[in-house]
Order: C-alpha cells, then sequence, then structure tokens
C-alpha cells in the first residue's frame, strides 16, 4: 500500500516537467516573438499608406469646392446699367395739350430727359388735378408748372422745382441734325459772335420765330 501511493506524486513531478518551457532552447518563446514582429512590422505600414492617401486627396477636393464657389458667385454678380446722364441737355418730345409737338429741355438741376419727359407729359396729358388760371398754373408733387404768356419766346412751358430744377417745352421738334441745323449761317453768326454754338439757344430762337409764324 506505501509504494501504491509515492507513485502518484513522481507521475506529478513527470507530467509538470512535461510542460514547463525548456530555457535551453527557448521553444516556448517563440511564438509570442514572432506574432509581436509580425504585428509591429505591418499594422503601422497599413496606418501610414491610407494616412498618406487621405491627406493626398484632401486638397485636391478642398480646391475644388473653393473653385466652385468662386465661379457660383462670379456667375451671379451682374453688371449694373450706367445712370442716365442729368443737367443740362435736350431731350426727347411730348404732345400738348392741343397736339402739338414739344421739345422737352433740362435748364439745370439734377434731373435725367426720362423724368423731364414724364413731368412734362404728365403736365399736358394726365394732370394730377385742372390747371389754374390763364396760365396754366399746376402743382406736379413738387414740381411747379405754368404756360404763362409772359415766358420767353419759344417756351411753351415752364416747371420748377424747390430744388431749383427748371425743365421746359419748346415749340417744334429739333431735326436729325439738331437746332442749330435749322438756321441760316448769317442768322448763327448774329447768334453767336465768338462762335460757340448753343442748342438751347438756337431752339429758343426757332421756337420764338414758330410763335410769330402762328400768329
Amino acid at each position: 500500500m506505501r509504494s501504491g501511493r509515492g507513485l502518484v506524486p513522481a507521475a506529478v513531478l513527470l507530467l509538470a516537467a512535461a510542460c514547463t518551457p525548456d530555457a535551453g532552447t527557448g521553444q516556448g518563446e517563440d511564438p509570442p516573438s514572432s506574432i509581436s514582429v509580425d504585428v509591429s512590422a505591418e499594422e503601422p505600414t497599413e496606418i501610414d499608406e491610407t494616412v498618406v492617401e487621405v491627406e493626398a486627396d484632401r486638397p485636391s477636393q478642398e480646391s475644388d469646392r473653393s473653385s466652385d464657389g468662386t465661379d457660383d458667385a462670379a456667375e451671379g454678380l451682374t453688371e449694373e446699367p450706367p445712370a442716365p446722364p442729368t443737367g443740362p441737355q435736350l431731350c426727347g418730345t411730348v404732345t400738348t395739350t392741343i397736339g402739338d409737338v414739344a421739345t422737352v429741355e433740362i435748364i439745370a438741376g439734377d434731373v435725367d430727359c426720362a423724368s423731364a419727359e414724364a413731368l412734362l407729359d404728365t403736365y399736358y396729358n394726365d394732370p394730377p388735378s385742372i390747371p389754374e388760371g390763364s396760365g396754366a398754373y399746376l402743382m406736379i408733387e413738387d414740381w411747379e408748372c405754368n404756360s404763362s404768356s409772359s415766358q420767353e419766346p419759344g417756351r411753351l412751358s415752364t416747371c420748377r422745382s424747390a430744388a431749383d430744377a427748371e425743365v421746359i417745352a419748346i415749340a417744334g421738334e429739333a431735326s436729325e441734325g439738331g437746332w442749330c441745323a435749322q438756321i441760316d449761317d448769317a442768322t448763327l453768326e448774329q447768334l453767336f459772335a465768338d462762335g460757340e454754338q448753343t442748342e438751347a439757344v438756337c431752339a429758343t430762337y426757332i421756337g420764338a420765330e414758330t410763335s410769330v409764324d402762328e400768329q
């Protein structure tokens, strides 16, 4: 009985010895060392390549977005048309209350032709109220308009604003060459002794001549 019990501890010792790694050969350490080397060598390489690919693509995508945004903004911009000229100048024509043609002229003020023509057209054809008196006095917004017979020869009507702007209507219509082209050279020399012709003066002269002929 005693000899049987002694065999069990011996068997346990043999089994433990078989499981214990051999310090001389180092066979128990090879697998962990091999796995550690493979993982550390491969994983950083794969991560670095991915990062390089992403970083290489990113500037191109951002550049495309920036370019697209610039193009869209440029397409959305439109050039504004230049403002019409203002100040003293001859404009187009309007039809008076009795059907005569009159040329509009800006004498003074920051007014363009479209506004001046609209003003006198309203005065003649669409007045906000009935003109008063023999001079056909009428207020149109901040403009005072009248057709008094005491006006300069050739003028049919005059409109003045509180800002010292002045717009008039002259009898007749300018020809393609202008008012001065309708006057003979001898008369032009009398009107313009200094040689500098002014369409406004020529228009007034022709208007006065027209008024005399109609009387």
